[in-house]
Order: structure tokens, then C-alpha cells, then sequence
């Protein structure tokens, strides 16, 4: 019988107790879950490629990003709660905004985005293999954050097509992922973006992730989040001079919403 090399030897210890260590440690597990998450929405990804590259760049292809993403929340018993669905409008054009806190956001987006309402996202994603593949095909929007002139233009741009095509745009005016217990400052530009189309701001608030999602305690387990949708806000004769105004009472009002859901699901 051929004897077993050091290093195959080291292998089957590897395999041998994996197990326990996934069963033992969070750290494990977390990372575990967070690389089965990526792989999943990869999976969902490549399938949206599939299914939508003979339209091409189209809004239209939400739909379908939404229904294959929205099935993963079951594979990691997360449960999502909506609330306020009477509250999106009627209006074909509106800008959507809502906290932003990490990896679970694309599943907890593919819960509530109406079916032509895409994204803004960095322009670093844009480039990120079948994710940046998909949200082009899907119609997203890539801006440069580190170039203001750009990133204006850009703006202009996506002000011009969401009202010449009707659709809706989706924003986290945080500008970055927040796991914290609160709400980072909001950035101006969804808010420019609304008053400069006059359309309406629909707040979006998605309870704390902390209970069990957290990137720093290294913590991934079954979960229960409330997404509440808030009444809209009209921007109809507001100006410019508006919009830190705006933004500071739209993130009032989603600070208040969040403090008070995220405490609810805890419970």
C-alpha cells in the first residue's frame, strides 16, 4: 500500500476537521457564509447574463435581476419584512434612497425595487466580472467619485434618461457601506438629482443588519429586517438652494424610522 505523502497527509487533516471548526467557530463560519454569498449571487449573476444579453443594456432587465437574487435570502434564513408599499408613487420617475450597510444590501434591494428602478453604483464595480457585467446589462449607472466634473456630468446625464425613458433611480446617499448603529451624513447628489428632474424622493429604510450580520464581530447567522418604505417627498418648486435642507430632512426622517425598526426586530 503506497504510503500517504506529509503534504496529502495534511490535506485530510484539513478536510477531516473542517467540520468542527466550521461548527465551532463563528470567524469560520462567517467567512464561510460570506464566500457562499458571493458565490450564490455570482451563480444568479451568470444566469441574468444568460437570460438577458440578447436585450442588451436595458432597464427592463431589473426584473429579472430582481426575481433571481431575491431567492437567495431562503439559503441563509433571513427573513425580509416590508412595510409602506402603498407609499411608492405613481409617477414613472422618482429617486429612491436607502441606507447602505453591506454584503446583504443586493439581496435586500431584490425585495423592493420596482421592476424598472436601477442603481448608481461606483464605477469600480463596473469591472467586478459578472456583477459588473450584469449591472450594465441591467442599466445601472457607474460614476466616478473621485472626479466632481465627471461625476456632475454624469448626474446630468442620468437626470436627462431617467426622465426621457421613465424610470426610476436608486441611491445610497451615504456613499458607503455604514455598520454602524446609526446613519452616516448624506451626500447632496440624489438630492440634486431629484429637484433638478422635479420628482419626487422616496426614503427607504432597511432595519440593522447587527443581530445577525456584522462584519466586524464576524457574525453571519439567521435573521429577521424590516424594510420600510417612507412617504414620498415632493421636490416640485424647490431650487438648488433646497437641497441641503432636503437631504437633512429626508435623513431625519430615516434616522427616526431606523432607530425604531431595528429595535423592533431585536425583539
Amino acid at each position: 500500500m503506497m504510503e500517504m505523502s506529509l503534504a496529502e497527509g495534511l490535506l485530510l487533516l484539513s478536510l477531516l476537521s473542517f467540520p468542527l471548526l466550521y461548527l465551532s467557530s463563528t470567524t469560520v463560519k462567517y467567512y464561510c457564509k460570506v464566500g457562499f454569498l458571493f458565490f450564490l449571487v455570482g451563480f444568479a449573476c451568470l444566469g441574468i447574463i444568460l437570460l438577458c444579453a440578447y436585450k442588451g443594456r436595458n432597464v427592463d432587465n431589473m426584473r429579472i435581476h430582481n426575481k433571481l437574487l431575491s431567492p437567495i435570502k431562503y439559503v441563509f434564513g433571513i427573513k425580509f419584512k416590508i412595510q409602506g408599499l402603498e407609499n411608492l408613487p405613481n409617477e414613472e420617475c422618482y429617486v429612491m434612497v436607502g441606507n447602505h450597510q453591506g454584503y446583504v444590501d443586493i439581496v435586500a434591494m431584490s425585495q423592493f425595487l420596482p421592476p424598472r428602478c436601477v442603481a448608481i453604483a461606483k464605477k469600480e464595480l463596473r469591472f467586478v466580472g459578472l456583477l459588473g457585467l450584469t449591472f450594465w446589462l441591467c442599466g445601472y449607472f457607474f460614476i466616478d467619485r473621485e472626479r466632481k466634473s465627471q461625476a456632475i456630468n454624469t448626474m446630468l446625464h442620468i437626470q436627462k434618461t431617467m426622465v426621457a425613458e421613465k424610470f426610476q433611480i436608486f441611491i445610497f446617499p451615504e456613499g458607503t457601506r455604514n455598520q454602524n448603529t446609526s446613519m452616516l451624513p448624506f451626500k447632496h447628489g440624489a438630492f440634486h438629482l431629484a429637484v433638478q428632474a422635479q420628482v419626487p424622493v422616496v426614503p427607504v429604510v432597511i432595519s440593522s443588519y447587527h443581530h445577525f450580520f456584522n462584519t466586524m464581530e464576524r457574525k453571519f447567522t439567521e435573521g429577521e429586517c424590516t424594510i420600510q418604505i417612507l412617504p414620498k417627498v415632493e421636490t416640485q418648486g424647490l431650487t438648488a438652494d433646497s437641497v441641503p435642507e432636503l437631504t437633512k430632512a429626508v435623513r431625519d426622517a430615516m434616522l427616526k424610522v431606523f432607530n425604531q425598526i431595528s429595535e423592533e426586530v431585536k425583539q
